[in-house]
């Protein structure tokens, strides 16, 4: 989906997962933002966005099924 930016800054992505596999991207981009295939923790991840729309791709699944 899209996510809306009012003012340009550092943004924080905060992920917490468990026995899962998570993939976030921005915009265009090929090389993920954040990549995770651990079996449980939390990470953090800050990404400069200027204002505007812009589009976030988050991609997970457990270790049984693709949701």
């Amino acid at each position: 989906g899209y996510l809306n930016i009012g003012p340009s800054a550092d943004y924080v992505f905060h992920i917490t997962y468990a026995g899962t596999v998570v993939i976030l991207y921005f915009d265009t981009a090929t090389t993920p933002l954040i990549r995770i295939s651990r079996s449980s923790g939390m990470q953090n991840v800050t990404i400069y966005l200027t204002t505007g729309r812009h589009l976030m791709r988050l991609y997970f699944r457990d270790r049984k099924s693709v949701v």
